[in-house]
């Protein structure tokens, strides 16, 4: 017969070393240690609503939506990317736009850092992991007579890698109305 007073100052691994334990304290060890792996396994486990987190913010892929500004209201707007690791390359095509048809693009993706706006930080995994920014520009120079000048429309995005919007501004050597001073407007696409 096992001493009570013997149990309440032992350790329990002195206990189970001992082989004092009567089988019902055997039980209940291995009932509480089975529950306390349980609950660390769940603890391990995040959720997000929509399934995206641990997805990188890539803008790869072809692009549609619509560009706008004082002189040109709703345009359509098409964008082919290319995003290797935060460099962007690319083709825009706009119809209708007083000052802009088609070019080339290149620019720079970031994705948003973990324990920002739209991520748990009480979660191992990053739920905004497919958001982010995009910096992109079209550069073009025009020479007349000897003196060389340089066009540049900027494009600035933010959002997830299937739904982007922001703004833009610049030049351009275009004969629409304040093409060459400058313009500026917004836009708004999507992932086709």
């Amino acid at each position: 017969m096992v001493n009570s007073r013997h149990l309440r100052y032992s350790t329990i691994a002195q206990i189970a070393h001992q082989k004092i334990v009567p089988g019902q304290v055997k039980k209940t060890l291995f009932v509480c240690t089975l529950l306390a792996f349980a609950g660390l396994l769940a603890s391990c486990g995040g959720s997000s609503s929509g399934g995206i987190y641990n997805q990188a913010f890539n803008l790869s892929g072809q692009w549609s939506g619509s560009i706008q500004d004082a002189t040109n209201p709703d345009r359509s707007l098409n964008l082919t990317l290319s995003d290797n690791a935060g460099t962007v390359t690319g083709t825009l095509i706009v119809t209708d736009h007083s000052c802009l048809t088609s070019t080339s693009l290149t620019g720079t993706s970031v994705q948003a850092s973990a324990n920002s706006s739209g991520d748990n930080p009480l979660t191992g995994d990053q739920e905004n992991s497919n958001e982010g920014t995009a910096s992109l520009s079209m550069t073009t120079t025009e020479t007349v007579d000897t003196t060389e000048t340089t066009f540049t429309v900027t494009f600035t995005l933010s959002g997830t890698s299937k739904s982007l919007s922001g703004q833009y501004s610049g030049t351009w050597p275009s004969s629409g109305s304040g093409c060459r001073s400058g313009f500026q407007g917004t836009l708004s696409i999507t992932l086709d």
